[in-house]
């Protein structure tokens, strides 16, 4: 905001007034390294010499160090994929904690499944929960019976079989009882 007001009243934003008495703006710091132009982290370094400086006591060179990971092979015989944990490749590895063997085969079952039916008399659709398609067994939550079905209620007054809306009354009947 202050960089917007700056660009309106002095058509530069980065415009500095010279101020009598007063302190200069505030300048951003920058790291003590040389050669780093990153912002100012603590003890005069940026967030990355700053680790450096407290992990290894030293800013300088940053070396390399080879990770065992990258250099191991996991240990599944005729699997050359780099080690993830204890020894194996990350789908050994997985193995070794899902099934406790690192070389277990999931077994397929190549036979297809005949696919379960709705067991209502008559109704051939996919079985969905509790032996009933979607449609029954939706039924049978809301009503306790699969076979429910909702039946029209009509006026109460006789001779009218317009569908009720209020109180057993048509919409007409029931602005006559109101």
């Amino acid at each position: 905001m202050k960089h917007y007001r700056r660009l309106q009243r002095y058509g530069d934003p980065l415009y500095v007034k010279e101020r009598i008495g007063q302190p200069k703006l505030k300048t951003t710091k920058l790291c003590s390294v040389e050669g780093c132009y990153k912002k100012h982290y603590a003890k005069g370094f940026c967030v990355s010499h700053y680790d450096r400086y407290r992990w290894s006591g030293t800013i300088g060179e940053a070396v390399a160090k080879e990770r065992e990971s990258e250099t191991k092979k996991c240990e599944v015989e005729g699997c050359s994929i780099n080690v993830k944990a204890k020894g194996y490749c990350q789908t050994h590895y997985d193995r070794f904690r899902q099934y406790g063997d690192p070389l277990y085969v999931i077994k397929k079952d190549k036979k297809t499944k005949p696919m379960r039916v709705c067991k209502v008399k008559g109704c051939d659709r996919k079985h969905e929960a509790k032996g009933y398609c979607l449609k029954h067994y939706e039924r049978y939550t809301r009503h306790g019976d699969p076979l429910h079905t909702e039946t029209k209620a009509t006026c109460s007054i006789e001779g009218c079989s317009k569908k009720h809306e209020e109180n057993g009354f048509c919409y007409e009947h029931f602005l006559q009882h109101k």
